[in-house]
């Protein structure tokens, strides 16, 4: 009597690996271009923050004739809204600003944008971690 070959169904170890591995590759690849998009978008933070202050420089120098040296009367602690930037505020009497803001945490990993700056007169730079300005990649 000869047995019938049996008609295997399934997947082999073999065809297993090979999908394995091709989603490892693509997750290799995805992962870091996923987590760059996230600290693209989470430069806004520092962007909107440093916007508002300096409205509110302008305002507060409005009423008091001098720009506020510290950032309770413009509403602001020293990180930004998200806080993935830690803010800081140097003003010279009535005369002039800069706010800082410097990529703090999760966001420090953001080596093209780690420093954002603006100024009294409205202008905005950024430089990477290396100090190098990247002004027109960042804002």
């Amino acid at each position: 009597m000869k047995s019938k070959p049996s008609n295997q169904r399934g997947v082999s170890f073999l065809q297993l690996l090979v999908v394995l591995a091709i989603i490892g590759v693509l997750a290799g690849l995805a992962i870091p271009a996923y987590d760059n998009q996230i600290r693209k978008a989470r430069r806004a933070d520092a962007k909107t923050a440093l916007s508002e202050l300096a409205n509110q420089q302008v305002e507060y120098l409005l009423n008091h004739s001098v720009y506020s040296t510290t950032f309770p009367p413009l509403g602001y602690g020293n990180t930004s809204t998200n806080g993935f930037y830690t803010l800081t505020l140097n003003a010279i009497g009535s005369t002039s600003f800069t706010i800082d803001g410097t990529a703090t945490g999760s966001q420090a990993n953001d080596t093209d944008c780690a420093n954002f700056r603006i100024t009294n007169t409205g202008a905005r730079t950024a430089t990477n971690s290396g100090n190098l300005d990247n002004t027109s990649n960042c804002w």
